[in-house]
């Protein structure tokens, strides 16, 4: 979810030389015996802003501070802005990812904007000298992440063609309605409808329309999954050959997984800001969030259900359960909460993980990250589809973060490509 690396940022050394500017040109204003002060204020300053306390297992520790100090700056300049009625917080965090984006030029692939009923898209076909331009190429539905409320195509911009290059396949990034203006189902019906579109007229695109596949990472994969499951009663389109499933959001039910609690990175993506989102999608604001973080907002019976066995934590790896040091009661609830959110965190194109039927899917590419709030929903809806007889490879990134794949150049984008490739090549090809 937020924030994410879809471009190279600036380096966290310019943002040390910047502050250190900034603090120079105040010292150089005051007079000699306040120097002291005001120095010790700046370098305890730049400790704020430049340090985190992280995992020490990370990778690329030193870039996620960075990245934190970036996401506090938008805070407050948000919060700022907010109060003064000139921008919300939320579009200025919008404006803000943007201004870091590079869009790096690949003569590989031929990038084109279009429109699927209606629904925004940018196509990126990879030029191969050995095919011509009408030869059809397999293809990837592709949803951005960012909480279903951040980014967009722009920012994705690079990542997507760099997944076009290396599999040979069109890829379509969708730009779908963003919450909180647009919430629950519209961004799901937007990138529906635009496979759909592909799936009817693949042709026209050069795709061939019997080796389609969706994907999607954060947000993102929460849609790529809703959408496959949506396709996998519908008759008369052909049948997508696989998902792509990018440390996925798929569960609003449980909000105390062991990754939920143990997994927090500060400033970047925690509990509550994973839960924030949730709302943003479903209701357009933030009300009762204290209720949602307690598990409050789902009643005792509600928990005892076979909603409730699709989170059991009996689905995740022994090593997970162990993280917690309290075993989840089930015998609690706000029945008033939960009676009011039940028609739409049971709808399964809300959350994946609570569909009872799972075994028309397809075969299933599933990436987690071992440092990300999201973990266990990966894991648990991994697990469901296995039981469930579907094929699911699944790819665990144990010194990994949430949204590692969009850090341009590093090994971990790399590796991922590199499954990647592999995953679409052996299933679609």
């Amino acid at each position: 979810m937020q924030p994410i690396f879809p471009f190279k940022v600036r380096s966290w050394v310019l943002d040390i030389k910047f502050t250190s500017l900034l603090a120079s040109l105040v010292v150089s204003a005051m007079s000699v015996k306040t120097h002291g002060l005001v120095m010790a204020v700046a370098i305890v300053m730049l400790a704020y802003w430049l340090y985190e306390p992280l995992f020490p297992e990370m990778d690329n520790v030193w870039t996620m501070r960075s990245f934190c100090a970036i996401k506090k700056i938008v805070g407050v300049v948000g919060f700022v802005s907010e109060s003064l009625g000139y921008m919300s917080s939320i579009n200025m965090t919008r404006f803000a990812m943007k201004a870091f984006i590079q869009q790096p030029v690949f003569a590989s692939v031929e990038i084109v904007n279009d429109n699927f009923s209606g629904v925004p898209v940018r196509i990126f076909r990879p030029i191969h000298k050995d095919k011509s331009s009408s030869d059809e190429l397999p293809g990837l539905m592709y949803f951005h992440g960012g909480g279903w409320v951040n980014l967009d195509i722009d920012v994705y911009h690079s990542l997507t063609a760099r997944i076009a290059n290396k599999t040979g396949f069109v890829v379509v990034s969708v730009d779908y309605h963003r919450a909180p203006e647009n919430k629950f189902p519209i961004p799901f019906e937007d990138c529906l409808t635009a496979t759909v579109h592909l799936l009817r007229n693949g042709k026209d695109y050069g795709v061939d329309v019997t080796e389609i596949a969706v994907s999607g990472d954060s947000a993102g994969g929460n849609l790529a999954a809703a959408v496959s499951l949506r396709l996998a009663v519908e008759t008369g389109l052909p049948t997508l050959k696989a998902q792509v499933l990018i440390y996925p959001a798929l569960q609003a039910f449980d909000f105390r997984t062991p990754s939920m609690l143990t997994r927090n990175v500060p400033e970047f993506l925690t509990q509550e800001i994973m839960i924030r989102y949730w709302l943003l999608y479903y209701q357009g604001h933030t009300d009762n969030i204290e209720k949602f973080r307690s598990n409050n907002h789902t009643s005792a019976l509600l928990k005892a259900s076979e909603y409730g066995d699709a989170v059991d934590h009996s689905l995740l790896p022994e090593e997970f359960r162990k993280q917690l040091t309290e075993k989840p009661r089930k015998n609690f609830g706000d029945e008033k909460l939960s009676d009011a959110f039940e028609p739409t965190l049971l709808n399964p194109y809300f959350c994946p993980l609570l569909a009872q039927r799972l075994d028309k899917l397809p075969p299933t590419f599933m990436i987690t990250a071992e440092y990300d709030v999201l973990r266990d929903d990966g894991f648990m809806y991994a697990k469901r589809l296995e039981q469930a007889g579907v094929t699911v490879e699944h790819k665990h990134f144990e010194n990994s973060f949430h949204g590692f794949i969009s850090l341009e150049e590093t090994d971990g984008q790399k590796m991922f490509l590199d499954e990647l490739s592999k995953f679409l090549h052996e299933t679609i090809l």
